[in-house]
């Protein structure tokens, strides 16, 4: 029987979230070898070029860079996005706190009702859904009735806008993801490798920076995977279609 993966996440999603980890270990460097003097000199610089190495040696991507570059492009609308959307919550919560049956009137309509919790978290398909809720549903009516309650007006045009932009960003990494040849049996036992060695490096970090939870956090291989925003979990690409294993305790 072939080799399993031991991970359920996207092949791609898995080495960009490892390759994400061990760049927080280079920068937290001095203090992860005080604890752990054997990842002291090369230790993860030399695990970051085995990850980088692995997109084209076991994914098989000749678009690597055009993927990561779509990636980063996402990233970078998301995060105004969110504090967008995090300012039009509050100011709406505030401005309609004297009519709360108007208020959830509007949070459903809008969206936020049921995508602003996942949004502001950070996942990708919930800030993309409830940008488009909000973009489809906001009415000239209802943009002058919230308005005239003092929301600040660049908001609402803000939002309408990045819902387009963040679509397009989206296809251009989803696009770029596509039409990949089979993954090996080698290159899986390499990759299980790889995701093995980051899970280690994870659970002993995450316990070294125990006493600062949002340090923490940056060890959590399942958070750094969900803050990619994809969602597909142990949806497969490009012909990776070996069965997932779930993956050991974090």
């Amino acid at each position: 029987m072939g080799a399993k993966k031991e991970f359920t996440y996207a092949a791609f999603d898995m080495l960009t979230a490892a390759e994400t980890i061990v760049n927080q270990c280079i920068i937290d460097k001095e203090i992860i070898v005080k604890k752990r003097p054997s990842w002291g000199d090369s230790y993860f610089p030399t695990l970051l070029n085995t990850i980088q190495d692995a997109y084209n040696k076991h994914l098989h991507i000749d678009n690597a860079k055009e993927l990561k570059d779509a990636t980063k492009a996402l990233n970078s609308i998301k995060e105004p996005a969110k504090n967008d959307l995090s300012s039009f919550n509050v100011q709406l919560k505030n401005d309609f706190k004297d009519n709360k049956t108007r208020l959830n009137e509007i949070k459903n309509t809008l969206g936020f009702t049921s995508y602003y919790s996942k949004a502001s978290a950070g996942v990708q398909s919930a800030i993309l859904n409830l940008l488009y809720q909000f973009k489809n549903n906001m009415t000239d009516e209802l943009a002058a009735e919230i308005n005239a309650k003092g929301m600040d007006p660049l908001l609402i045009p803000n939002l309408k806008g990045y819902a387009d932009t963040l679509k397009a960003a989206n296809v251009t990494q989803e696009s770029a993801k596509k039409n990949r040849p089979k993954i090996s049996e080698a290159s899986i036992i390499a990759l299980n490798e790889i995701y093995n060695s980051v899970i280690s490096i994870c659970e002993i970090c995450r316990n070294i920076f125990k006493s600062d939870p949002v340090k923490s956090d940056m060890y959590s291989f399942t958070k750094t995977v969900e803050a990619l925003g994809n969602n597909n979990g142990g949806n497969n690409e490009g012909g990776d279609q070996t069965p997932p294993t779930p993956p050991p305790a974090q």
